[in-house]
Protein backbone atom coordinates (compact mmCIF):
# COMPACT_ATOMS: atom_id res chain seq x y z
CA UNK A 1 0.00 0.00 0.00
CA UNK A 2 1.26 3.56 -0.94
CA UNK A 3 -0.80 5.77 0.91
CA UNK A 4 0.90 7.71 3.66
CA UNK A 5 -2.14 6.95 5.90
CA UNK A 6 -0.49 3.43 5.82
CA UNK A 7 -2.69 -0.17 6.68
CA UNK A 8 -3.82 0.32 10.10
CA UNK A 9 -5.58 -3.24 11.15
CA UNK A 10 -9.16 -3.13 11.98
CA UNK A 11 -9.69 0.58 11.50
CA UNK A 12 -12.08 2.55 9.15
CA UNK A 13 -9.14 4.94 7.60
CA UNK A 14 -9.99 7.77 5.07
CA UNK A 15 -7.08 7.47 2.28
CA UNK A 16 -6.64 10.53 -0.25
CA UNK A 17 -4.86 9.81 -3.23
CA UNK A 18 -0.80 11.59 -3.44
CA UNK A 19 -0.45 13.30 -7.07
CA UNK A 20 0.23 11.42 -10.04
CA UNK A 21 4.05 12.10 -9.76
CA UNK A 22 4.24 10.80 -6.20
CA UNK A 23 3.37 7.37 -6.79
CA UNK A 24 5.43 4.50 -6.96
CA UNK A 25 4.95 1.27 -9.31
CA UNK A 26 3.74 -2.19 -7.78
CA UNK A 27 1.88 -0.08 -5.05
CA UNK A 28 -2.08 0.58 -4.63
CA UNK A 29 -3.52 3.79 -3.63
CA UNK A 30 -6.43 4.48 -2.46
CA UNK A 31 -9.19 6.63 -2.09
CA UNK A 32 -12.05 6.96 0.12
CA UNK A 33 -12.90 5.60 3.58
CA UNK A 34 -11.81 1.67 3.69
CA UNK A 35 -11.73 -0.31 6.66
CA UNK A 36 -8.87 -2.69 7.14
CA UNK A 37 -9.14 -5.91 7.77
CA UNK A 38 -6.19 -8.27 8.37
CA UNK A 39 -7.00 -10.22 5.07
CA UNK A 40 -8.85 -7.37 2.83
CA UNK A 41 -9.96 -3.65 2.80
CA UNK A 42 -13.72 -3.04 2.28
CA UNK A 43 -14.81 0.60 0.75
CA UNK A 44 -17.10 2.03 3.69
CA UNK A 45 -17.84 5.50 1.69
CA UNK A 46 -20.21 5.69 -1.00
CA UNK A 47 -17.38 5.80 -3.50
CA UNK A 48 -13.84 5.35 -3.81
CA UNK A 49 -10.93 4.12 -6.34
CA UNK A 50 -7.70 2.19 -6.02
CA UNK A 51 -4.93 3.51 -8.51
CA UNK A 52 -2.28 1.27 -9.11
CA UNK A 53 1.04 1.14 -11.46
CA UNK A 54 2.04 -2.05 -12.66
CA UNK A 55 4.42 -4.05 -15.33
CA UNK A 56 1.92 -7.19 -16.87
CA UNK A 57 -0.23 -7.84 -19.14
CA UNK A 58 -3.10 -9.54 -17.10
CA UNK A 59 -4.37 -8.35 -14.02
CA UNK A 60 -6.86 -10.06 -11.77
CA UNK A 61 -8.19 -8.82 -8.51
CA UNK A 62 -9.58 -11.21 -5.63
CA UNK A 63 -12.54 -9.17 -4.90
CA UNK A 64 -15.88 -9.62 -2.89
CA UNK A 65 -19.10 -7.98 -1.91
CA UNK A 66 -19.78 -7.34 1.86
CA UNK A 67 -23.46 -7.31 0.77
CA UNK A 68 -23.26 -10.36 -1.52
CA UNK A 69 -27.50 -10.33 -2.14
CA UNK A 70 -26.75 -7.42 -4.07
CA UNK A 71 -23.67 -7.12 -6.40
CA UNK A 72 -21.49 -4.21 -7.20
CA UNK A 73 -20.02 -2.53 -10.04
CA UNK A 74 -16.33 -1.41 -10.46
CA UNK A 75 -15.11 0.16 -13.50
CA UNK A 76 -11.29 -0.07 -14.74
CA UNK A 77 -9.90 2.43 -16.34
CA UNK A 78 -6.42 1.87 -18.31
CA UNK A 79 -3.68 4.37 -18.97
CA UNK A 80 -6.09 7.79 -18.10
CA UNK A 81 -7.85 6.58 -21.34
CA UNK A 82 -12.01 6.65 -20.96
CA UNK A 83 -12.13 4.54 -24.05
CA UNK A 84 -10.49 1.39 -22.48
CA UNK A 85 -13.17 2.19 -19.61
CA UNK A 86 -15.09 -1.44 -18.54
CA UNK A 87 -17.45 -2.69 -16.04
CA UNK A 88 -17.65 -5.47 -14.05
CA UNK A 89 -20.03 -6.73 -11.43
CA UNK A 90 -18.79 -8.26 -8.22
CA UNK A 91 -20.60 -10.43 -5.73
CA UNK A 92 -18.83 -13.55 -5.30
CA UNK A 93 -15.52 -13.95 -3.16
CA UNK A 94 -13.52 -15.23 -5.60
CA UNK A 95 -11.00 -14.22 -8.81
CA UNK A 96 -12.00 -11.64 -11.46
CA UNK A 97 -9.84 -10.83 -14.67
CA UNK A 98 -10.05 -7.44 -14.92
CA UNK A 99 -7.47 -6.76 -17.71
CA UNK A 100 -5.85 -8.79 -20.53
CA UNK A 101 -3.88 -6.90 -22.83
CA UNK A 102 -1.74 -8.63 -26.11
CA UNK A 103 1.59 -7.65 -24.72
CA UNK A 104 3.34 -7.00 -21.52
CA UNK A 105 4.17 -3.54 -20.60
CA UNK A 106 3.82 -0.52 -17.93
CA UNK A 107 0.75 0.68 -17.41
CA UNK A 108 -1.89 2.40 -15.23
CA UNK A 109 -4.91 0.70 -14.05
CA UNK A 110 -7.92 2.94 -11.69
CA UNK A 111 -10.96 0.76 -10.22
CA UNK A 112 -13.76 3.28 -9.27
CA UNK A 113 -16.02 1.29 -6.63
CA UNK A 114 -18.98 1.78 -4.71
CA UNK A 115 -19.74 0.91 -0.84
CA UNK A 116 -19.24 -2.76 0.07
CA UNK A 117 -16.35 -3.41 -1.89
CA UNK A 118 -13.77 -5.91 -0.38
CA UNK A 119 -10.46 -6.13 -2.22
CA UNK A 120 -7.99 -8.89 -1.06
CA UNK A 121 -5.26 -8.72 -3.31
CA UNK A 122 -4.13 -8.38 -6.81
CA UNK A 123 -2.54 -11.04 -9.46
CA UNK A 124 -0.69 -10.22 -12.44
CA UNK A 125 0.48 -12.55 -15.05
Amino acid sequence: MGNEEGFNPEQEVIYNLPKEGERKENHAYLEGTWYNDKDYMELRSETGKIILKFEAKKVNIVAGNANENNPIAITVILDNQRETKKSYSVQDHTLYNIISLDSYGKHDIEIEAKKGLRIYTFTFG
